[in-house]
């Protein structure tokens, strides 16, 4: 079973500091650091403390969420500046970089093709630029989610840095103690959730959340930050997020539920102008 340890840190070295001991004694399958303002080359010491079979990814990006334990709450950051190319307000900046770690066995990560079956979702990652459209048409073996950031990378620890990549790509194994289901929406942010945790499987409890809106989204369509980590928070208060704000977002045209058996070509897409959400719930024993 996977386990999704999240945290959202000012820099590498609070991050180091915060979960830099608990990753190198643990079992993880990959992780990923989503950072804005930051440099990849700051997260090389912390790529050093992983166990040194496990990949590490990371994502440049426009924005990030996730859980900051300083403050106490799920918040989003969005670059300074993003969005008024496209007539908007405009992000309020802000640095800091999103750990999203992946444990338990539970999970594949691959770089440029997508494992086959028996997996549950695909989180995917894409560089600006790249062609992952096509790559997940012809590969997809399960509903996916996730967006298109800035550039994308992996560690190589042959070569102690961070490598440019095309995509990443993590999969959750399908096990009958977990599940993901995923939808996208463009308006009511609460009742999309909503809508989505009725189809989650009775006595199941979410672990975490993530969210991947378009860049577009966050302050430049409400005018203010934080709505939709609220509204999630409201919704879910013991559970935090991640993400990332995407210049192009990945999943479902519609709600897909908890069902992996669900024909995922016919559900999932690039997007503009939207959030994809997934929910990680465990089923209880």
């Amino acid at each position: 079973m996977t386990q999704i340890l999240t945290q959202l840190c000012r820099d590498a070295t609070e991050l180091q500091f915060a979960v830099g001991s608990r990753l190198a004694s643990a079992d993880c399958d990959a992780v990923v650091l989503f950072i804005l303002d930051l440099e990849s080359a700051d997260f090389i010491p912390f790529a050093q403390t992983v166990a040194p079979n496990t990949p590490v990814f990371l994502a440049d990006c426009y924005g990030i969420l996730g859980y900051s334990a300083e403050e106490g709450r799920n918040i989003e950051l969005m670059e300074a500046g993003r969005g008024r190319e496209y007539g908007g307000v405009g992000g309020d900046g802000g640095q800091g970089v999103v750990v999203v770690a992946f444990c338990g066995g539970g999970a594949v990560a691959t770089v440029d093709t997508l494992p086959g079956a028996g997996i549950t979702a695909h989180l995917v990652v894409a560089a600006h630029g790249s062609n992952v459209g096509s790559l997940l048409a012809k590969q997809a073996s399960a509903m996916y989610y996730g967006g298109v950031a800035k550039a994308t990378f992996r560690y190589a620890p042959d070569k102690e840095r961070f490598e440019t990549i095309p995509c990443f790509c993590i999969s959750t194994l399908a096990t009958p103690e977990q599940t993901i289901g995923t939808t996208s929406f463009t308006g009511n942010v609460k009742g999309s959730v909503q809508m989505l945790l009725k189809q989650a499987p009775a006595g199941s409890r979410v672990e975490t959340v993530a969210l991947f809106p378009c860049y577009m989204r966050g302050k430049n369509e409400y005018g203010v930050n934080n709505v939709e980590p609220d509204a999630v928070a409201e919704l879910l208060p013991d559970a935090p997020i991640y993400g990332m704000f995407c210049h192009g977002e990945l999943g479902p045209r519609q709600c897909m539920g908890f069902d992996s058996t669900q024909k995922p070509q016919q559900f999932c897409t690039q997007h503009s102008m939207t959030t994809i959400v997934a929910v990680h719930a465990a089923r209880n024993a």
